[in-house]
């Protein structure tokens, strides 16, 4: 049996098909070349929707990224009034 040379053999975890190998690149990290493999679901309407929910997923942690950095600014803020009273 011969496999298709894009073909991962890791297996799509919201539909089960096999996902492909969509891009592979190598960079280099301090001494170390690191090669990185970017995959999909063999599905192009599986993938559309697993792209949408890491869409939103990273649209909410910017969200909470950015509150968190306001509520530490205004921590600061409170911290040097206090300190200056």
């Amino acid at each position: 049996m011969t496999a298709s040379k894009n073909l991962t053999g890791s297996v799509c975890t919201r539909c089960g098909k096999p996902r492909v190998v969509v891009e592979t690149y190598e960079e280099k990290v301090e001494t170390s070349v690191v090669m990185y493999t970017i995959t999909a679901c063999s599905d192009s309407e599986c993938q559309k929707k697993v792209d949408q929910v890491l869409k939103e997923e990273k649209r909410k942690r910017l969200v909470i990224k950015d509150e968190q950095e306001k509520r530490e600014l205004l921590r600061k803020a409170t911290f040097a009034a206090r300190k200056n009273a």
